[in-house]
């Protein structure tokens, strides 16, 4: 009996740490369960976010990679800017691999809060950047789309995550170059719902992490 008492503590010790981390997970250290900004960091880190760029140049950064008319993205925000700010990336990974599910939710807020900023088009809806069903089974959960509800939530704009689908298994983006980031996109996505649903309509597109832009474009 012991024994057992100690594995369900365990487990349960491990299953609170999922749902709320005793630790921030930029610097690491220790916070309490007092209330704070953001419930997977600490305020220190909260009030120093390395902000992204503002929405132009986010968007002439994206047509750095691209010419003529290949561009089918006509705005562009961000959360944060996580080039050289490795400790943030923390926080990606956590979101991504380690089950953390709600860091994208509390991210998608803070952009919701961004692009309100800045004034936006009438969305029609939120749409998530679909993961495959055979990523879906490994990783359990679409972290896009966490995000995508966050910014919902801010905005009162509906998600609309039924619009299309992952239709090609594709190999991770972080070490492919530019122009290889666009052809491994390339026939990714397919529309689900009927031209006349989306047609004249203008859709916010959500990923986690941008770099070049190909997959949002695709």
């Amino acid at each position: 009996m012991p024994l057992l008492k100690t594995m369900i503590q365990t487990l349960t010790a491990g299953f609170s740490e999922v749902l709320s981390p005793r630790h921030c997970i930029v610097c690491e250290e220790s916070v309490s369960d007092d209330d704070r900004k953001f419930e997977f960091i600490c305020d220190r880190c909260f009030n120093s976010i390395p902000y992204a760029e503002s929405p132009d140049i986010l968007l002439n950064n994206i047509l750095e990679n691209y010419s003529g008319d290949e561009l089918c993205i006509n705005n562009a925000y961000a959360l944060l800017r996580l080039k050289d700010n490795d400790d943030w990336m923390r926080l990606i990974y956590g979101l991504k691999y380690r089950g953390y599910s709600r860091i994208g939710y509390e991210f998608g807020k803070e952009l919701g809060r961004i692009i309100q900023s800045y004034g936006h088009p009438e969305y029609a809806g939120i749409v998530p950047i679909p993961v495959h069903k055979a990523r879906l089974r490994e990783r359990g959960f679409n972290q896009s789309l966490y995000i995508a509800q966050g910014v919902s939530e801010i905005l009162s704009v509906p998600v609309a995550d039924d619009i299309i689908e992952r239709a090609v298994y594709t190999q991770t983006q972080t070490v492919l170059s530019a122009e290889e980031r666009k052809i491994n996109v390339e026939g990714a996505f397919r529309m689900t719902a009927p031209n006349s649903v989306v047609e004249g309509k203008i859709y916010l597109i959500v990923d986690d992490v941008i770099t070049t832009g190909s997959k949002m474009n695709s």
